[in-house]
Protein backbone atom coordinates (compact mmCIF):
# COMPACT_ATOMS: atom_id res chain seq x y z
CA UNK A 1 0.00 0.00 0.00
CA UNK A 2 1.36 3.47 -0.34
CA UNK A 3 1.27 6.67 1.29
CA UNK A 4 -1.01 8.51 -0.13
CA UNK A 5 -0.21 11.99 2.57
CA UNK A 6 2.14 13.76 -0.06
CA UNK A 7 -0.06 13.76 -2.77
CA UNK A 8 -3.02 14.68 -0.60
CA UNK A 9 -0.99 17.78 0.36
CA UNK A 10 0.25 18.48 -2.48
CA UNK A 11 -3.08 18.66 -4.13
CA UNK A 12 -4.72 21.05 -0.92
CA UNK A 13 -1.47 23.18 -1.31
CA UNK A 14 -2.08 23.85 -5.08
CA UNK A 15 -6.12 25.12 -4.32
CA UNK A 16 -6.34 28.39 -3.89
CA UNK A 17 -8.33 29.31 -0.42
CA UNK A 18 -11.87 29.47 -0.88
CA UNK A 19 -12.24 26.42 -3.85
CA UNK A 20 -15.54 24.45 -3.17
CA UNK A 21 -14.91 20.35 -2.98
CA UNK A 22 -17.61 17.99 -3.91
CA UNK A 23 -16.64 15.03 -1.28
CA UNK A 24 -13.78 14.93 1.51
CA UNK A 25 -13.72 11.42 2.62
CA UNK A 26 -11.74 10.90 6.41
CA UNK A 27 -12.64 7.35 7.04
CA UNK A 28 -16.29 7.55 8.40
CA UNK A 29 -16.13 11.68 8.13
CA UNK A 30 -17.37 12.60 4.82
CA UNK A 31 -18.01 16.43 3.55
CA UNK A 32 -20.01 17.67 0.51
CA UNK A 33 -19.72 20.60 -1.04
CA UNK A 34 -17.10 21.98 1.17
CA UNK A 35 -14.79 25.04 0.73
CA UNK A 36 -11.00 24.80 1.29
CA UNK A 37 -9.97 27.02 4.16
CA UNK A 38 -6.25 26.22 4.11
CA UNK A 39 -3.83 24.57 6.94
CA UNK A 40 -3.93 25.04 10.58
CA UNK A 41 -1.54 23.42 13.21
CA UNK A 42 -1.02 20.30 10.81
CA UNK A 43 -4.65 19.51 9.78
CA UNK A 44 -6.14 20.72 6.57
CA UNK A 45 -9.21 23.12 7.42
CA UNK A 46 -12.31 23.09 5.31
CA UNK A 47 -15.64 25.50 6.16
CA UNK A 48 -18.64 22.95 5.90
CA UNK A 49 -22.01 24.36 6.28
CA UNK A 50 -20.70 27.56 7.55
CA UNK A 51 -19.35 26.04 10.78
CA UNK A 52 -14.81 25.37 10.32
CA UNK A 53 -13.45 21.68 10.56
CA UNK A 54 -10.51 20.49 10.82
CA UNK A 55 -8.97 17.26 9.81
CA UNK A 56 -5.37 15.73 10.11
CA UNK A 57 -4.24 15.58 6.44
CA UNK A 58 -2.88 11.94 7.23
CA UNK A 59 -6.87 10.65 7.59
CA UNK A 60 -7.71 11.70 4.50
CA UNK A 61 -8.60 8.75 2.04
CA UNK A 62 -9.82 10.81 -1.09
CA UNK A 63 -11.33 14.32 -2.46
CA UNK A 64 -13.35 14.80 -4.98
CA UNK A 65 -13.30 18.23 -6.42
Amino acid sequence: MTDRRPAIYEYLKSLPIGEQLTVVSAGTTFLFDAIWAGFYEGNAKFIDGGVPVYIPVTRIQYIHH
